[in-house]
């Protein structure tokens, strides 16, 4: 018999016994005798069977999926780090025979997750974007479905695995206001997702080090204007310093900048809490904080693959990141 086409009926043609009493031996689950455990085995070791994930997942009541949850609202700027961190988790589930699920929901309309748990499609579920009030993580842990977080949560006992966004936007401020700047100004987003909010602490705590006041007027968030009218505001109010949230409003927070005729870093210094392809060929080259988003995503993905299999786990657990120092500051 052609040893990679062995599959359970054969075994139990061969042995005499059924399907159920195979499957049963191989995933150790159920009453059977230990001799007939025996052969079987035996059996699978002569003909070096390995079962197709479907058979087990029927022996193991798993699906060898793992679903992961996309913010339906994001910027095209967000792509990249999508990707990257789908890609780390892909990596991971695949080295461990998984498969991925991909669904997209936003923080209020959960019908797609809420669908793909109550048809028990994955064995558990990375979340890529937390909010302050998050719904999904709620639902998942009323669900009971194992979950891990690619980011961080204001929910207690929730397994995240992040980078030290804090840590790293303070020491990244701390950079501009050594150079004895004045008035440094911070473009924020989302303030309602949790990663915004680190990052601008961490802003708040380079300034408390430091010993220096937050110019309340050079701070704005996505509930304060636009871009435009934040760069217009900052410029009139003589900001030397400008710290942008991500990538992509630091993109157009340059292309104002170019209007305005001004110039960087001479007139104006310019740093990103967030670096991405989008920044790499600017002139001059733009101060950034490079995260490793493909690491967070295979740590995310291995780290729930682990809580599936009832193996222990960190509740926390940090990737690392890198100030990039260019031209810009």
């Amino acid at each position: 018999m052609d040893k990679k086409n062995v599959t359970i009926a054969d075994i139990a043609q061969d042995l005499g016994i059924s399907k159920t009493t195979v499957s049963r031996s191989i995933s150790g689950k159920g009453r059977i005798g230990d001799a007939t455990r025996e052969r079987v085995l035996q059996y699978i070791a002569e003909h070096d069977y390995k079962p197709n994930m479907i058979a087990k997942s029927l022996a193991n009541s798993c699906t060898y999926n793992i679903g992961v949850i996309m913010p339906e609202n994001y910027c095209m700027s967000d792509a990249a780090f999508f990707v990257n961190c789908l890609s780390g988790v892909h990596a991971a589930a695949a080295a461990r025979g998984y498969d991925v699920l991909l669904t997209v929901c936003d923080n209020i309309d959960l019908e797609n997750l809420e669908r793909m748990v109550a048809r028990r499609k994955v064995d558990g579920v990375v979340v890529m974007r937390t909010f302050v009030e998050d719904h999904a993580i709620p639902l998942l842990i009323k669900k009971q479905m194992p979950f891990v977080v690619a980011g961080s949560s204001t929910i207690e006992h929730v397994i995240q695995i992040d980078h030290k966004n804090e840590e790293a936007c303070k020491k990244l401020t701390e950079l501009l206001l050594s150079q004895n700047l004045e008035r440094i100004a911070l473009i924020g987003s989302n303030m309602h997702e949790v990663v915004s909010q680190k990052r601008y602490q961490g802003f708040l705590a380079a300034h408390a080090s430091m010993g220096r006041q937050v110019r309340k007027e050079l701070v704005y968030t996505d509930s304060t204007g636009t871009v435009g009218d934040a760069v217009e505001n900052i410029l009139k109010i003589g900001a030397d310093g400008v710290i942008c949230m991500d990538d992509h409003i630091c993109l157009e927070t340059l292309g104002y900048l170019k209007k305005a005729d001004c110039l960087i870093p001479d007139q104006i210094k310019v740093a990103s809490f967030f670096d991405s392809p989008l920044l790499e060929n600017y002139v001059p080259s733009i101060t950034t904080i490079s995260f490793d988003v493909y690491k967070l995503g295979l740590v995310s993905g291995n780290t729930l693959i682990d809580v599936i299999e009832k193996k222990e786990v960190c509740r926390r657990t940090f990737v690392g990141y890198q100030i990039m120092r260019r031209d810009s500051a």
